[in-house]
């Protein structure tokens, strides 16, 4: 099959055209506001997409954009839900217009990460998805002495106790 493929696109090269049953790029751009981001375990961060219609032949088009999250490392799970709750959403992008939206995520996992923006008009039609370049995400892991809470309680109940008994010895001596 990959040997069909050389032929066809290389015809397609030399003619200046897609090969058959290629799709063009539709007049779409995504871009983001930066290209690295380094955070720390249960931080909140913050990435802005800029969807782009380059054409301004008509009202425009409803567009529907996605955050994807995935791992550059084989080690780790991730699931795109933990790190946004609002991961898609419905925009219309005006003819030579462009819309911009913020991305709240929260660095669920420690590690590499990448993140990105995929567009795709609603009326798809055989258009594919124009995807933004990857923001890569570096986030720390937070090491603490404090697991669960516990340093509050293993620490304050025993002073909470002795100070009890201090302050009764003292009505004791007052009283006798």
């Amino acid at each position: 099959m990959r040997s069909a493929l050389v032929p066809a696109i290389a015809a397609a090269l030399l003619a200046g055209g897609p090969a058959a049953g290629a799709v063009e790029q539709p007049d779409l751009a995504v871009t983001v506001d930066r290209s690295h981001v380094r955070t720390g375990l249960g931080r909140q961060f913050v990435i802005r997409s800029e969807v782009v219609r380059s054409s301004s032949l008509g009202a425009g088009e409803d567009v529907i954009v996605h955050l994807n999250v995935f791992s550059l490392r084989p080690d780790a799970y991730v699931d795109p839900e933990d790190w946004s709750s609002e991961r898609t959403r419905y925009i219309h992008v005006p003819g030579g217009g462009a819309v911009t939206s913020v991305w709240r995520l929260r660095a669920v996992n420690h590690g590499l990460f990448a993140v990105y923006i995929t567009a795709v008009p609603a009326a798809a039609g055989g258009a594919h998805p124009v995807s933004s370049p990857v923001v890569i995400a570096s986030v720390a892991s937070r090491r603490t002495l404090d697991t669960g809470g516990v340093i509050p309680l293993a620490v304050g109940v025993p002073s909470v106790l002795l100070a009890l008994t201090l302050a009764a010895r003292r009505l004791r001596r007052r009283a006798a």
